[in-house]
Parts: C-alpha cells; structure tokens; sequence
C-alpha cells in the first residue's frame, strides 16, 4: 500500500467518493440481473447496467462478521483470525478504511445487522461516524439487547433491536451525505434478507403468487415459503436501497464509485439448511459483485463463469483510492477457498473451486472426518452429483487445500452469543 504522504496526495488532488453496499444473506441466483425470472432487484439490475464489472463472487465464510472482516482487510478468515461472530477483529489488523481515512477521506457505516456492531465486530476503526444502533431503547441499558429482552420486545413493542431495516438505516445514510463534504466512504450494510422474513404484506402476497409452475433450484415451489419470503425480503431492500444510490449520484454527479455485493448466501432448504453457517454449497457461497467505476467503459459480464473472491474489495476499493486500477477486474488463477470453523459452522470445513480451461471443478472436505466428494459444477450446477475426487483433474483443488489450525484469537463473548442465537446464529 502506498504510504501516508502518497495516500494524502491522491485524497487531496484528485478524490472521488466511494460507496460499498454490501447485503446480507443474498444470493446471486436470487437477482433479477443475474437472470432469476422474478423482480427481485430493479434498482440493482439498473446499477448492473451501468456497471464496468458484473460478476459473481465467493464468499469466504457463510458468516457476516468474519465475511465482512475479510472484505475489509482483503485477508481469509485464516489469517484475520476471526471464524465466528462474535469475535472482534484484533485491532492490530489494519483495515482498508483506516487507510482511506488517512489519506483524507470522511468514512462512514451504517450497518443493520447484530453481528455487524461496534463492541462485536471490531470495524469500527476508522470510520469517524459508525452508526450501529438500532433502537432507542439501546441508550437505556446494555440489558435491552439481551436475548430475552429481544424476544419480547420483538412480540410486543414497534422496535427491532437485533436488527434494523433498510428503510431506516438508508435514510440515515442519505442523511449524512447530505451534511458530509467530499472525499467520502460511505459503508452501507443492509440485513433484510436475513431470518427471520418479515417483508410487507403486499410483498408476501406478491411473491406467494408469482411465477406459478416454476421451481426455483433444488426444487422448492417459488410461490411457497421459505422461497417466496426470502424473495420478498430482497425486493423491499431493493426498494430502499434505489433512494440511496440515487441520493449518492446526485451528490457526486455520477462521478463515485459503488461496489455492491454480499456476505454469504441463504440454504433455503436446497441441500437441507434453511440458513446459513454449516455448509458451503454454491447456494451458501455465491454472491453478487456489481461495481461501477465513473471512469471506465462499460463492460457487462452477465451470464459468463467469471468470479472473484470477495475478499478482493479491499484490493479494489484501494486501487481506486490511491490510483492504479485499470478498469478491469482478473479471473482468479489460485483456487477459491471457503471454510467454516466450530461452534458456529458446527465442523470445520473446506470448499476448494478452480475454474480451468472451461469447467469449474468443486471439492468439500470435512477436516473433521477427513471425507472429501467433488462437483462439477459445469456440468452439475446445483451440487446433486458428487463424485469422488481422484486422478489428476483434481490435483490442483487438493493442492489448494489450508495447512495446520487457524490462529483463534479469542473466544465469542457468552453475552454475544446469546444474542446471535436470536438470529438463528451460535447452533
């Protein structure tokens, strides 16, 4: 990374803003942009079309903090350190944010998820504003968010105080773009699609009668729930989320950049998890990557076998900081790898992917048991025909493999725990 003299220059003289919206639990295969036959995302497929980069990600872990943690460190879960929620990231680490905000820029978050706060998550470093409340009742004691509390406040009073939706937490960042100067970061995380779907009425109606005949993949009715709720949720994020990129556009007059993509995605039952956390089928790992850079020609990747590991947006958040970006994003030639770690991913896991003269090969191993089963995945998109893993095609994915225990730097917070059990987190 270029050092603090070359950071502050390139804020002083030739700075753009910088908006990163990453979703929550939100599938790739689940955006209307990237060919799902409903309208979940009108204002991302508008985005998409503008986009100089549309492309799927991979998700390093199904879990938001150590997901997010990655993305703001450019770092595996492995060597951040941080594998469950609940587990600050060290402050030793340093974040592409506290590097933005070195060089000048005013860095915002806004986020809406429990695993995302301040006290939880370890990012707020850096970030002159991090706006991680989500209720009023916050401010009268710490017990307020505790889980028994969440439950009932849940039933009974017109707070959320394990998440916050993307009406208000947009409008929040709207409201600090409106009274902020440029250079600018501004980081928006957006919960909704999460468990539990609580989508309008009108939505759930919607999605619960749309696209009859038609099964989304693993074979799950669209018109029923899980999928029509989850479907639901998207659409009603993608409605809020168009006010804020609006509001960014015209406060930049088109000449920001925005990266758009997720943490992880959601099982919805495809392989036997409704969720997320324990598996790491495609359903689990791909995500969307939508960035639009105000400089660059447009090229539309849609529908092509071209991904990159989320991990990368600090990489590109930086290039475009600091200069140096030209204006293309490169196939990975490493393997891909995701894993999960106990408690929360109950074993621990590994999923190596390679893309290779036209075929994407995929292995799961299970570093408890020692089993391994591989997918081709071109051939075999929807993960219903493991095969064993041998001969030389699969050399390159088991070569790939982690070596030795990931650095645990500590243990989940008893309190934290519980609270992320609210969520359906902490199995």
């Amino acid at each position: 990374p270029p050092g603090p003299a070359a950071r502050a220059g390139a804020a002083a003289h030739d700075a753009r803003d910088i908006l990163l919206v990453t979703l929550d639990t939100t599938r790739a295969d689940h955006l209307s942009c990237y060919g799902y036959p409903r309208g979940t995302t009108p204002a991302i497929d508008r985005l998409a079309r503008t986009s100089c980069a549309h492309a799927r990600a991979y998700a390093p872990i199904p879990l938001t903090n150590p997901s997010h943690v990655s993305m703001m460190t450019g770092r595996t879960p492995r060597e951040h350190g941080v594998l469950n929620n609940g587990t600050a990231l060290p402050e030793h680490i340093p974040t592409i944010v506290r590097e933005i905000s070195e060089a000048g820029w005013s860095c915002a978050a806004f986020v809406s998820g429990i695993p995302l706060k301040a006290s939880l998550s370890g990012l707020a470093p850096g970030f002159q504003t991090y706006d991680d409340t989500f209720s009023r009742l916050e401010s009268v004691h710490p017990m307020m968010t505790a889980l028994a509390t969440v439950r009932v406040a849940n039933r009974i009073l017109p707070f959320d105080l394990i998440e916050r939706r993307a009406e208000k937490t947009c409008a929040a960042a709207i409201r600090w773009l409106a009274e902020s100067s440029p250079p600018r970061f501004l980081w928006v995380h957006l919960f909704d699609p999460h468990t539990p779907y609580d989508a309008p009425e009108v939505l759930e109606r919607r999605f619960a009668r749309e696209s009859v005949g038609w099964t989304a993949a693993g074979g799950k009715p669209v018109t029923g729930w899980p999928v029509s709720s989850y479907d639901a949720e998207i659409r009603e994020t993608d409605r809020w989320l168009e006010d804020l990129l609006r509001a960014f556009r015209n406060e930049t007059n088109g000449e920001g950049l925005v990266l758009l993509t997720a943490d992880h995605g959601e099982g919805l039952e495809q392989h036997g998890e409704l969720t997320h956390g324990s598996q790491l089928y495609e359903e689990d790992l791909r995500v969307p990557y939508v960035f639009v850079h105000p400089q660059v020609s447009l090229v539309n990747w849609v529908g092509t076998e071209f991904d990159v590991p989320v991990t990368s947006v600090a990489e590109t958040l930086r290039a475009f900081a600091f200069g140096g970006y030209r204006g293309e994003l490169d196939p990975p030639v490493e393997p891909i790898v995701a894993e999960t770690f106990a408690p929360e991913g109950k074993e621990d896991q590994t999923a190596i992917v390679l893309t290779e003269d036209g075929g994407t090969g995929k292995l799961l191993v299970n570093r408890e048991t020692g089993s391994r089963i591989g997918f081709d995945l071109t051939q075999d998109p929807g993960e219903r025909q493991p095969v064993e893993p041998t001969g030389p095609e699969w050399e390159g994915l088991s070569a790939a493999l982690p070596r030795g225990e990931p650095p645990r730097h500590s243990e989940p917070d008893p309190e934290a725990v519980r609270r992320l059990r609210a969520l359906g987190y902490a199995h």
